[in-house]
C-alpha cells in the first residue's frame, strides 16, 4: 500500500508539474508578438479577383450598409458593403472615381493572410498615381510599429461583374485579441480631428460619441478646442461613469503631463510620419489609444498623398499643415528627443537598405504594373487636368507616365529624405 500510494503521490506531481509548465508555455506563445518580415509584408506575387455581388443596385455607393455575396480566392461568404472616406468619398463622388468601403461580413474570415476578422476596408488608389504609396506606408508601419498597425494587400475588384480597379484590402482599426488588446476594461481608442470634420466647436464640449479638449494653447488658436471621436467603445453610454471619466482624463493627460504614455509608440509613431513627410499629423486620421494604463500613438492610417513633397528636405514640426499638440509638447521632452534619434539610427542602418531593395522590386514586379496599366486605362488620372490640378499639383509627378518612373520617384523622394534626416538629426 506504502509503495503503491508513493507511486500514485508521484505520478500526481509529475502530472501536475506537466499541466503547469504547458499553461505557462501556451500563455507565453499566446502573448508573444508575431514576427515581422518586411520582404515578406511587401511581397506580391498576384492581385487576385475579388467579386462582389449586390443585386445590381448603386446603394453600395451609399454611407448605409447593403447586403453583398463575395467571392475572394476560392471563398465564397456573405456579409455587407456601404461607401466609407471622407476625402477620397467626396473624390468618387466628384470625379467619377472610385469609391472607398467597409465589408461587414457575417462570420470572421483570413483573407489573404490578414488575420482573422469579420471587417475590412477596401482602399482605392485613385489619389495616388504611383498605385503603391498606401500599400507601402501601411506594411512599412505595420513593421517598424511595437504595437499592431493595419496591413494591406493588393486585390482587382470587380463589383456585379464590372471592373472597378486596382484595389487594397486592408483591416480595420478595432480592438481585437489580433489587433488592439486592453488590459482592462478601461481600455479605448479614439482619433484626433482638427479639421473640424467631426464638430466644428469654439467651446470644450462632451456629447454621446466625441468630445473636445481646450488644450490651452495660448501660441495657438489653431488649438484651442481639439475634437476627438470615439471609436471603441464607439460612445459613451456603452461606459459608466469611471470609464468615461478615465476617458476624458487621459486624453487630457496627452497634452498636460504625459506620465501615463507608451513612449516608445510615440518616437515610432513621429518617426515614421517624419520620414513620411507627412505634414499632416495634425489633421485627421490621427489615432491614440490606451491599454487601460498608457496611451499608445497609433495605429497608422492614411498615405495616400504621403511623399509627394517637391523637396523632401525640413522638419515636419516646421511645416505642419496643422500643429499637433501632443507632438507640440513632446519635442520640448529630452527622453523623447534622445529616443527619437536613437530609433531613428537603427532605421537608417537597418531598415533603410529594405526599402531602397523592396521599392526596386516593386518597381520590377510585372504582375503588379499589369495591374497598375489596366487601372490607369479605366481612370486616366495622369491625363486628367482636374485630378492633376485637385490631386496631384506636383509637376515632377505629373510628368511621370509609366509605373516605373512613378515608383522612381518615390525611391528618389526617400533617398533625399532619409539621407537629408540622417545628415540633420546630428
Amino acid at each position: 500500500m506504502t509503495i503503491h500510494s508513493t507511486a500514485t503521490k508521484k505520478f500526481l506531481f509529475i502530472s501536475f508539474f506537466a499541466i503547469l509548465i504547458t499553461i505557462f508555455v501556451i500563455s507565453f506563445l499566446l502573448n508573444q508578438k508575431p514576427t515581422k518580415n518586411l520582404d515578406e509584408l511587401l511581397f506580391v506575387e498576384e492581385v487576385p479577383r475579388f467579386d462582389i455581388k449586390t443585386n445590381n443596385n448603386d446603394n453600395y455607393k451609399k454611407r448605409e450598409y447593403t447586403n453583398a455575396t463575395f467571392s475572394l480566392n476560392g471563398i465564397d461568404f456573405s456579409g455587407k458593403i456601404k461607401a466609407r472616406g471622407s476625402s477620397s468619398y467626396s473624390a468618387a463622388k466628384d470625379y467619377n472615381a472610385p469609391y472607398p468601403y467597409r465589408l461587414k461580413l457575417n462570420k470572421k474570415y483570413n483573407l489573404l493572410g490578414l488575420g482573422e476578422a469579420d471587417s475590412f476596408i477596401l482602399l482605392p488608389n485613385f489619389i495616388d498615381p504611383s498605385g503603391i504609396r498606401q500599400f507601402f506606408h501601411y506594411n512599412l508601419a505595420y513593421f517598424v510599429f511595437d504595437d499592431w498597425s493595419p496591413r494591406t494587400k493588393y486585390v482587382e475588384l470587380y463589383i456585379d461583374d464590372k471592373y472597378s480597379g486596382l484595389y487594397l484590402l486592408a483591416e480595420t482599426i478595432e480592438k481585437s485579441d489580433n489587433k488592439i488588446k486592453y488590459k482592462n476594461e478601461f481600455g479605448f481608442i479614439v482619433e484626433m480631428d482638427i479639421q473640424g470634420k467631426l464638430e466644428e466647436t469654439t467651446e470644450p464640449f462632451v456629447s454621446e460619441k466625441s468630445f473636445a479638449i481646450d488644450y490651452q494653447i495660448e501660441k495657438s488658436e489653431q488649438l484651442k478646442n481639439i475634437t476627438f471621436e470615439l471609436k471603441n467603445p464607439k460612445s459613451f453610454s456603452e461606459t459608466n461613469q469611471k470609464q468615461k471619466q478615465y476617458i476624458l482624463d487621459e486624453t487630457t493627460n496627452l497634452y498636460e503631463n504625459q506620465k501615463n504614455v507608451d513612449i516608445n509608440s510615440f518616437v515610432n509613431y513621429f518617426m515614421l510620419n517624419e520620414i513620411y513627410e507627412n505634414n499632416g499629423i495634425g489633421l485627421g486620421s490621427v489615432f491614440y489609444w490606451n491599454d487601460g494604463e498608457k496611451m499608445h500613438a497609433g495605429p497608422f492610417w492614411d498615405a495616400d498623398r504621403i511623399t509627394s513633397s517637391h523637396e523632401a528636405t525640413g522638419f515636419i514640426k516646421d511645416n505642419y499643415d496643422v500643429k499637433n499638440p501632443v507632438y507640440e509638447q513632446l519635442l520640448e521632452n529630452a527622453e523623447f528627443k534622445q529616443k527619437y534619434k536613437n530609433s531613428f539610427e537603427i532605421f537608417y542602418n537597418n531598415t533603410y537598405p529594405k526599402i531602397q531593395e523592396n521599392l526596386n522590386k516593386l518597381k520590377n514586379n510585372s504582375t503588379l504594373k499589369s495591374a497598375w496599366e489596366k487601372n490607369e486605362n479605366l481612370y486616366h488620372r495622369l491625363s486628367r487636368k482636374d485630378i492633376i490640378d485637385d490631386f496631384i499639383s506636383n509637376k515632377e509627378i505629373e510628368s511621370r507616365k509609366t509605373f516605373e518612373s512613378q515608383i522612381d520617384y518615390i525611391i528618389d523622394f526617400y533617398n533625399k529624405r532619409i539621407n537629408w534626416l540622417h545628415d540633420n538629426l546630428k
